[in-house]
């Protein structure tokens, strides 16, 4: 069974590629279809996934970069295995949102979220710290490409710059900490298993983590890290911006390497984890009350969703892990989903919050009717008033 992560990968990679063959008309159905068939194959390998064995599974290992000890190596864990099915549910309904209005450009629309859902299926299925780090930074070149096309405000390029400007910076500490780890066994060494046999130095361990926790709490997001994301929700259309609050591939790279990676150093700052975790979600809670404008508010949903998985620094715990996984299954995207229906139905994209700084003004029976649109706040309270 090992075939099926390389086909799990292979399936969107082709799907990008074929829409630039098909007609422009016909590019919404074929991305369908390769979402529809990467979820059967990624459900496929959660069925193939055999709890009781060892802990990495349907592993597939070629050479790709002898002379540095870096190969394509993938494999999936009790994490990974649960997130392949998220990711490409959570696509297959963001194709089914931007299903009636593909843009002007849907084979770029398409072709980017197929990109980006091989990219992440990539980021899942790594054990190549390298390999890891290659489809990390894959992704940030669709969600460029989305947002330069599909961005709802006239400065959503210098968002989108800014986006990928800050997640480039964030990379490089997390490449600083893979090539220390990696260098720490004498004879480079990126396999993430071998890794886990052999953990490295405290010390060593101490400056990994800190690297690590830098890199991944950039896209968590942890707070004071988190400054990209409110620009980021008002710039990109209700879909993509569900997709990128969606996807915890942050707090899944501290689950997955930043703890097992340097097991000492989580256990000596585990303070730190907690409080960050803490503040972080506490800090969404206030953004969410604090914002009049509803999608703003509900991009600060995840800061308590990535807190809540964060603020346990055990790896060998579930709770954290459970925290993640359900959140991505259905609690960021539906959360999005109100907005993008009033989005349709007003064709405004500023919305008022009832739990924001409307509530101070409007009455409670009409606090129902800002979620419709911020400009007819003023109006509807004459009308009660009379």
């Amino acid at each position: 069974m090992s075939w099926l992560l390389p086909l799990l990968l292979l399936v969107p990679a082709c799907g990008a590629a074929m829409i630039w063959v098909v007609p422009a008309r016909w590019s919404r159905y074929v991305a369908f279809v390769a979402a529809s068939a990467t979820l059967f194959f990624a459900v496929a390998v959660l069925f193939a996934y055999d709890p009781a064995g060892s802990r990495f599974q349907l592993s597939v290992s070629q050479p790709w970069l002898p002379a540095i000890g870096a190969n394509w190596s993938l494999a999936v864990d009790g994490l990974a295995v649960l997130f392949l099915p998220a990711t490409a549910l959570l696509f297959l309904g963001a194709l089914v949102a931007l299903w009636p209005d593909g843009g002007a450009h849907p084979r770029t629309t398409f072709s980017c979220l197929l990109l980006l859902l091989f990219s992440l299926l990539g980021v899942f299925c790594a054990v190549d710290l390298l390999l890891f780090f290659v489809f990390w930074e894959l992704t940030l070149l669709p969600i460029y490409c989305l947002l330069m096309a599909r961005g709802v405000v006239s400065n959503a390029p210098a968002v989108s710059a800014r986006y990928v400007l800050i997640m480039l910076a964030g990379g490089l500490p997390l490449l600083l900490a893979f090539v220390m780890l990696a260098c720490a066994q004498g004879t480079p060494v990126f396999d993430l298993p071998t890794l886990l046999r052999s953990p490295t130095d405290p010390a060593t361990q101490r400056i990994a983590f800190v690297l690590m926790l830098i890199g991944f709490g950039l896209k968590v997001p942890l707070v004071p890290l988190h400054t990209w994301l409110p620009q980021f929700a008002l710039a990109a259309p209700g879909s993509l911006t569900a997709l990128l609050v969606g996807l915890k591939i942050g707090a899944f790279g501290l689950l997955r390497f930043a703890l097992p990676l340097a097991p000492a150093a989580a256990q000596e700052w585990h303070w730190l984890l907690a409080g960050l975790g803490t503040v972080t979600l506490l800090y969404g809670a206030v953004g969410i009350l604090s914002h009049s404008n509803l999608r703003v508010s509900l991009a600060y949903a995840p800061c308590g969703a990535g807190g809540a998985g964060t603020g346990n620094p055990d790896p060998a715990r579930r709770a954290g892990r459970g925290v993640l996984v359900a959140q991505f299954f259905g609690g960021d995207w539906w959360r999005h989903a109100p907005a993008r229906v009033l989005a349709s139905a007003d064709g405004e994209h500023r919305y008022s919050f009832p739990g924001g700084r409307c509530a101070n003004h409007a009455p409670v029976g009409d606090r129902c009717a800002d979620l419709r649109t911020g400009r007819r706040r003023h109006a509807g309270n004459e009308q009660l008033s009379r």
